[in-house]
């Protein structure tokens, strides 16, 4: 058994004397380097962190534990947590690089594409790969083609990659049009006065055909991303999502169109913050959702129509500024708390226009409408 005693002075002798026994068949040969417990492919004191955090609270689960049996004795103890300590200190120094100073330029041409202003920029055919942090203008139109962000070391690159969208239309019915696989944090700018899109040119599920999920969205991140700007960015999902982020998803301003006809519009993992711009969603399916975490809206304008839950949060969801419409076959769901506070709120349903609310807005109607349906 793990001891959960500390002492002032750190982790008291019941815990020092302790020791977590490994199950059979645990130890076996991983593709990690060792000590490496949160599987980033580097040993560090967040590693260290990770060991002594399950060591000192049973409340803690932890995956690889091999990897951390400095010893080999199938047990984990004080003993490896000193040896990963000094394997950590002694780990070459992460060498930070600076995004490039001035701005790219990627010219989309129909079928091909050209680049200028950057050593960073690969180009296959009608994908262009991006893999450094940096700012990058984007223009024209591309068809079945892609704009890839690919930051090869994350811990070595940690800065944003800055993607200026300046008048792109493109189309790709196999993959995300915009696909973030790897970078710390993405910015979407939409450039002022200019007019964006995305599509997977597919058209919509035919009537009573079996939901399908989908793969990827029209714009795709595994990453944190955040859109913002002043100009304009229609997306338009036959069979996919409209946006999907795998970790923290953000709308900072720009005028966002998300017309998904068979599956969810808008979904973060993470997160889902909305602070300014506006935002109109039109979905089969739910319409702003948060898979994992809370939803949070402070600003904007949002106008959401969805054959599902128009806003939904695996968690809590904080309403505290701006206007919103959410009409769908539920109008609010959230599986904890939905706080409404200083907004303007218009919420219709054919179910429930709202569960678990607790209110105190300035503006709101609540509605449920047997009669209303998605057209």
């Amino acid at each position: 058994m793990k001891s959960r005693f500390l002492t002032a002075c750190g982790v008291s002798l019941a815990v020092l004397m302790s020791a977590v026994q490994l199950p059979a068949g645990v130890l076996q040969a991983h593709a990690l380097p060792s000590g490496d417990l949160n599987g980033d492919g580097k040993l560090n004191a967040s590693d260290v962190k990770m060991l002594r955090d399950w060591l000192t609270s049973e409340s803690k689960t932890l995956n690889n534990w091999s990897v951390a049996d400095y010893d080999g004795n199938r047990m984990l103890d004080v003993v490896d947590l000193s040896m990963m300590k000094t394997a950590a200190a002694a780990a070459p120094a992460v060498v930070v690089v600076e995004p490039d100073p001035d701005p790219a330029y990627i010219h989309l041409k129909g079928s091909s594409i050209t680049s200028e202003g950057s050593n960073y920029i690969s180009i296959s055919g009608t994908t262009a790969t991006i893999t450094r942090s940096g700012t990058y203008y984007i223009d024209g139109t591309l068809n079945n083609g892609q704009i890839l962000v690919n930051i090869p070391d994350e811990a070595a690159d940690p800065n944003t990659v800055k993607l200026f969208l300046d008048g792109v239309k493109i189309t790709n019915g196999s993959a995300p049009c915009i696909m973030i696989e790897n970078a710390e944090n993405t910015s979407v700018n939409l450039v002022e006065n200019k007019e964006n899109s995305l599509s997977d040119g597919k058209a919509a599920p035919a009537e009573g055909a079996a939901e399908v999920e989908p793969e990827y969205a029209v714009l795709h991140a595994k990453d944190d991303l955040t859109i913002k700007g002043d100009g304009s960015l229609e997306i338009k999902a036959g069979m996919q999502y409209g946006i999907h982020c795998n970790n923290d998803l953000k709308f900072n301003g720009g005028k966002v169109n998300v017309t998904a006809d068979g599956a969810d519009a808008v979904r973060g993992k993470t997160s889902v913050t909305v602070k300014d711009g506006s935002l109109t969603i039109d979905t089969a399916g739910d319409g702003l959702k948060s898979t994992k975490g809370d939803l949070t809206i402070s600003g904007g304008n949002l106008d959401i129509k969805s054959s599902k839950d128009a806003i939904q949060s695996e968690t809590n969801m904080e309403l505290t500024g701006g206007t919103i419409r959410a009409c769908g076959d539920r109008g609010l769901t959230a599986g904890g708390v939905a706080h409404v506070e200083g907004c303007s709120l218009l919420a219709t349903a054919s179910d429930k226009a709202c569960e678990n609310l607790s209110k105190a807005a300035g503006t709101m109607q609540l509605s449920f409408t047997k009669q209303w349906k998605k057209n």
